[in-house]
């Protein structure tokens, strides 16, 4: 039997783990409240309507249930928790207005810079026992009803994409889904790049013997970590780190970017190696 300090030990430490994990959720979690207050104020009918929206809307969040906190006036109550612990209290949430809470939770990406992704539904079918299959997008508006819709006409919708790929086909075989591939796609949020200036510890100061063409050419050997951003490295020269090393020819240039890559311009040598 495990000493008690022991086994509070373990518990302490998963229940910390729960806790992180509950309080910074994966995706959006909307806490709708659940006491005698709410069940008075008509939170079941909220739930309902909640539930309804989020399926509609084929919004990524999480639904659960919290406490009323004593805020008989605020009921029905809910609250939204985001990935990155922020959590906000709303009240009263009403069948109503539970279109503006999946607003809200889903919002946090766009008052982040990102904007609404785009969502692609693609399909792998073929006819039953071929070996092969053909990829059918699926047309929606990136919602499950729009979605629903659109499977209605899965078949007419393979058979259009078969005939333009094989020609007109007169099969009457059943057809088979082998894969379901889901693409969601955002905007690209601008990156920021601080602190990139390279030239820590200084340009280095010893040469190398390399052999250009018919001759041996005494070439400066430099650190690639002591290039600052903006640094030209005009050729002959090595360059070097711990993943590789750059050698530039005679006529060859290379400058440090912003990002600190290496961009290197090398000279025409009329098809000479």
């Amino acid at each position: 039997m495990a000493e008690p300090r022991g086994t509070f030990e373990e518990l302490l430490e998963r229940s910390r783990a729960e806790y992180a994990a509950w309080t910074h959720p994966d995706i959006p979690r909307i806490d709708l409240a659940w006491d005698t207050s709410s069940l008075a104020a008509g939170c079941e009918q909220t739930q309902r309507a909640l539930a309804r929206a989020i399926e509609e809307r084929g919004a990524a969040v999480e639904v659960g249930r919290t406490v009323g906190y004593g805020l008989q006036w605020l009921q029905p109550l809910a609250h939204i928790t985001w990935p990155d612990g922020t959590t906000v209290l709303y009240g009263p949430v009403t069948a109503e207005s539970v279109g503006m809470l999946v607003d809200e939770a889903t919002g946090f990406l766009r008052r982040a810079g990102v904007a609404e992704p785009a969502v692609v539904c693609r399909l792998d079918m073929r006819y039953q026992g071929q070996g092969y299959e053909i990829e059918v997008t699926v047309p929606g508006d990136g919602t499950r009803g729009g979605y629903a819709a659109a499977f209605s006409r899965l078949e007419t919708l393979f058979r259009a994409q078969y005939a333009e790929i094989f020609a007109e086909t007169f099969l009457d075989e059943p057809l088979e889904i082998v894969s379901w591939k889901v693409e969601a796609a955002g905007s690209e949020a601008p990156l920021a790049y601080h602190g990139m200036r390279g030239g820590e510890r200084g340009r280095a100061k010893r040469s190398r013997a390399l052999w250009f063409g018919d001759a041996f050419v005494d070439c400066e050997v430099i650190d690639r970590y002591g290039l600052a951003v903006g640094t030209t490295v005009e050729g002959p020269a090595v360059v070097e780190e711990r993943e590789s090393t750059c050698v530039l020819a005679p006529g060859d240039r290379a400058t440090v970017d912003e990002r600190l890559n290496l961009v290197a311009e090398l000279a025409n040598r009329g098809g000479d190696a």
